[in-house]
């Protein structure tokens, strides 16, 4: 760490509200999603048993409330560094994806547009350095391969 080789992790649940006021959602179900060992009998029982908190989990309005999280809170977190967002599938890594680049895109006109009516050189200056960091950083969807997928 002393040669920058090497950072510090952060780790910071954020749990958007649209999660919280699905009450059908229960412990269980939160403690083995956490559970990043799963085979594929256990994965099988588990998608059988909750599948209907995986949809509400996968619910269009709540992965919007999601994106719109990450477009806010990354570029103003205090540690402009790399982030990692995890999803439950592959369909909804894509599909998130593609919604933190619609908001991204849509956040950084936002910028400019604060930045040219804003009188206050301090927060021209916060702003720019918000906009600057958007407009450098690069992302990308990274998909694992499953227990029984095998590489060429």
């Amino acid at each position: 760490m002393d040669d920058g080789a090497t950072v510090p992790l952060f780790y910071q649940k954020r749990v958007p509200e649209v999660l919280i006021q699905n009450e059908d959602l229960s412990e269980e179900f939160y403690q083995i999603l956490e559970d990043e060992n799963l085979d594929d009998t256990q994965q099988a029982k588990l998608e059988k048993k909750f599948a209907r908190e995986t949809e509400v989990i996968k619910r269009d309005d709540r992965l919007e409330a999601i994106a719109k999280d990450i477009v806010y809170h990354f570029p103003r977190r205090g540690y402009l560094g790399k982030g990692l967002v995890v999803s439950l599938d592959k369909f909804t890594a894509v599909k998130m994806y593609d919604k933190v680049q619609y908001h991204w895109k849509a956040e950084i006109k936002n910028l400019v547009g604060r930045i040219k009516k804003s009188n206050n050189d301090i927060e021209k200056v916060r702003l720019k350095k918000i906009l600057d960091f958007m407009r450098e950083t690069e992302m990308a969807v990274v998909i694992s391969l499953e227990g029984s997928e095998k590489r060429s």
